[in-house]
C-alpha cells in the first residue's frame, strides 16, 4: 500500500488528478522546455545556415585568391639560370578581352641587374601568335638584386579569342646573356565588354 500524505489524498478523493508541486512544476517546465527546445532547434538550423553560409564564401574567396597564381616550368628544367622565378599571378584569371591584365612575377637573382631586356612569345593552342620584346627596367626597378618583381600589364584587343594560351619570358642582361626562361599558361574569358 501507497503511503500519502493529507494533501495528496484530498484531490484522490474529489477525482481530480494527483499534482503534486514536483509534477506540476515538471509539467510547467515541459511546456516551457519544449518551447525552449522548437528555439533551440529553430536557433541551430539558422547557425548552421549561418556556418555553410561562411564555408562557401571562404571557399568562393580562396578560390578567386588562388585561380590568379599560375603553374611555372622553366624552358629547360636542368639549366642553372641566373635568375630564378618563385610565381607568376595574373588579375584577373581568366584575362577579361578588352581590359586590363596584370602579370606580376616574382623572382631573385644573386646578380646586380642593371639593364636586359624581356622576350615574351605567346601561343594560341600550338599557334605562335605574338612575340613583343620590353625593356627589363620598364618593368621593375633597375638595379635589381635579390628578390624582385617583374609587373607587366597589357590590355588584350576585344576580338582576342577566347581560349588556352601559353606564354614563354626570356630575360637577357644588357649582353644577350640569358638569364631565366619560363613557360605559364592562362586563359582568356568569354566575356569582353563592348
Amino acid at each position: 500500500m501507497k503511503n500519502t500524505s493529507s494533501a495528496e489524498a484530498i484531490p484522490q478523493a474529489i477525482g481530480k488528478p494527483q499534482t503534486t508541486d514536483s509534477t506540476a512544476n515538471r509539467a510547467k517546465s515541459g511546456k516551457v522546455n519544449g518551447y525552449n527546445r522548437a528555439n533551440k532547434r529553430s536557433i541551430q538550423g539558422k547557425e548552421r545556415i549561418m556556418a555553410k553560409l561562411v564555408i562557401v564564401s571562404l571557399l568562393v574567396l580562396a578560390s578567386s585568391l588562388a585561380a590568379s597564381a599560375v603553374s611555372v616550368e622553366y624552358c629547360n628544367k636542368k639549366a642553372n639560370y641566373a635568375v630564378s622565378v618563385s610565381s607568376v599571378d595574373i588579375i584577373p584569371n581568366p584575362v577579361i578581352r578588352g581590359e586590363l591584365a596584370t602579370f606580376n612575377i616574382s623572382a631573385y637573382t644573386d646578380e646586380s641587374l642593371t639593364g636586359g631586356k624581356l622576350i615574351i612569345d605567346v601561343n594560341y593552342f600550338f599557334f605562335h601568335v605574338d612575340q613583343e620584346t620590353h625593356d627589363l627596367c620598364e618593368e621593375t626597378s633597375c638595379p635589381a638584386t635579390g628578390n624582385f618583381a617583374i609587373a607587366h600589364q597589357q590590355e588584350l584587343p576585344s576580338y582576342t579569342p577566347p581560349g588556352s594560351y601559353t606564354i614563354t619570358m626570356k630575360m637577357q642582361d644588357s649582353k644577350g646573356k640569358l638569364l631565366t626562361c619560363i613557360s605559364f599558361g592562362f586563359s582568356i574569358g568569354l566575356l569582353a565588354d563592348s
